[in-house]
């Protein structure tokens, strides 16, 4: 029997949410699919490092494209009519033209519905129209959090026996502790954010937050570190109309750089409008800094107890939270307690389980 997986989006050199999470699943499941089983990892460009190491019952398929654009859609789609696999897992959100009857795709969050001015029109276009078949033609529906999925049971009308909720984990093998050897180049006190700077993530009201927070606190600064992304104008004549006072904008840095900024921050600030998880909560945890999050969704649900939840309606309670974390001890020593609880509960391996156990059923 052989097990499909669309690997190019793991392979890509610079990684965000729906990158990480094929890499550290693909990564995770090599340790448990049977030897009976093959698995054959379809990518346009050749497998690198950690991920190039297969197992003895893995392939690998490089399916070259020089156009570059439309592989999945065109490439990987001749590739699977000319050779299905028994089963096909697509762990991104683009799925190919030609589907095996057995696919399964991992439907991360349904933001494109609820946020639909978040988007750029075409983007939103196409996840419409993919999220629109995977619900149609796939054989199981994976989500990453319960918020997710009764999001997706809500909007689209399938069944909730065929979604399944596989949560995610931090990013480990990059999380360094506070107590640890690396340290950022920052000289100031900081509160850190790291995503992409679009409007959907809530940069405008981590700017407007901190920029009424530091009237009383001028010596904390603000890091902003991400791609740019839809709206990042609109933070751009934010920063300008505030004057961007001791807010330092970073573009896409490397592991090393992104792991030591969170390492030495005094906290995360992470009030997205929308999420279907939340994966830098959890690293944040695991590298000992308190978390600032939106009391919503599935941030909510992933952060627990183990974190500040603001109303996003109310730009007051992200400043005075900014406030608590710099002024309460107390209060920081028990959120990094409790997110090194909090982050213990998920791990790849779990991950990987039942994403196995959901393709095995197939077999």
């Amino acid at each position: 029997m052989v097990v499909g997986i669309d690997a190019s989006r793991a392979n890509r050199k610079v990684k965000t949410g729906v990158e990480w999470y094929s890499y550290h699943i693909i990564e995770a499941l090599k340790d448990i699919v049977p030897n009976e089983v093959t698995i054959r990892l379809y990518s346009d460009t050749p497998l690198e490092g950690r991920l190039a190491r297969l197992p003895n019952n893995w392939e690998s398929r490089v399916l070259r494209w020089p156009p570059r654009y439309l592989w999945t859609v065109l490439r990987l789609s001749a590739e699977l009519f000319s050779s299905p696999p028994d089963i096909l897992f697509v762990p991104g959100s683009a799925l190919p033209f030609v589907l095996p009857k057995r696919t399964v795709t991992t439907l991360h969050d349904i933001g494109f519905v609820r946020l639909p001015k978040a988007y750029r029109r075409r983007s939103r276009l196409y996840l419409l129209f993919n999220a629109r078949r995977a619900i149609k033609h796939c054989a199981r529906i994976i989500t990453i959090s319960t918020f997710s999925k009764d999001e997706i049971e809500d909007v689209y009308d399938v069944s909730g026996e065929k979604i399944v909720v596989t949560p995610l984990a931090a990013h480990r093998t990059t999380v360094a502790q506070k107590n640890g050897s690396s340290s950022s180049q920052m000289a100031a006190p900081y509160f850190l954010y790291v995503g992409r700077l679009e409007s959907k993530k809530n940069i405008a009201g981590i700017v407007r937050a901190f920029s009424q927070f530091r009237t009383a606190n001028p010596i904390v600064e603000l890091v902003l570190v991400g791609a740019r992304g839809y709206g990042a104008e609109e933070i751009d004549h934010l920063l300008d109309e505030l004057g961007a006072t001791r807010i330092t904008v970073l573009p896409w840095v490397s592991e090393d750089e992104r792991l030591a900024l969170l390492a030495g921050a005094k906290a995360f600030i992470f009030p997205s409008f929308y999420e279907g998880f939340g994966m830098p909560i959890l690293e944040a945890f695991h590298a000992g800094v308190p978390v600032v999050t939106a009391d919503r969704g599935a941030m909510r649900e992933v952060a627990g107890d183990a974190a500040l939840l603001v109303d996003l309606d109310n730009t007051n309670e992200l400043a005075e939270a900014m406030k608590h974390i710099v002024e309460d001890t107390a209060l920081v020593a028990e959120l990094v307690h409790r997110g090194h609880n909090r982050a213990s509960q998920f791990s790849w391996q779990n991950t990987a389980q039942k994403t196995w156990h959901t393709l095995a059923v197939l077999l």
